[in-house]
């Protein structure tokens, strides 16, 4: 009867401890992702830019260079305000401001204007329009005719 009640204590903690383990680890980070690409004013991908993200608050920065693709990512960031800086060969530096919010995903677009390093492009305010929350959601609005089609 005594190892029976020991068996049965052992089972019932190991059973909480996993139940609690379970909702700590389903909590996720707080770290967010900044994603975006890199294009001319045509549209066309600019391989191997360098993107320089700075945390404005902190001043710490990450480089990165695009891919083939001209894609670039900077994952396992914390919250706040981030400057977005695009270097290429032939084209004028490019400086985009977004602000990351916990553990979303924000996309930064850049299109890069031909001209020297030494000119400097700066997006903000309304034409900041090309800085997009990167989610799984879609939507659409319908009118009352549409719903009843």
């Amino acid at each position: 009867m005594k190892i029976l009640r020991t068996v049965m204590t052992i089972v019932l903690v190991t059973g909480v401890l996993l139940c609690c383990m379970s909702t700590a680890l389903a909590q996720g980070t707080n770290l967010g992702t900044i994603r975006g690409s890199v294009t001319d004013a045509n549209g066309a991908v600019i391989p191997n830019a360098s993107v320089k993200i700075t945390d404005k608050a902190t001043g710490l920065s990450r480089d990165l260079t695009t891919n083939g693709e001209g894609n670039y990512e900077a994952a396992a960031l914390k919250s706040g305000t981030y400057e977005v800086m695009v270097v290429a060969t032939g084209f004028k530096k490019t400086i985009v401001e977004t602000v990351l919010n916990g553990s979303e995903i924000v996309r930064a677009d850049i299109k890069a204007e031909v001209g020297t390093q030494n000119e400097t492009v700066t997006v903000t305010g309304n034409d900041a329009g090309l800085i997009q929350r990167d989610q799984p959601v879609i939507s659409s609005t319908l009118n009352n005719q549409q719903l009843q089609e």
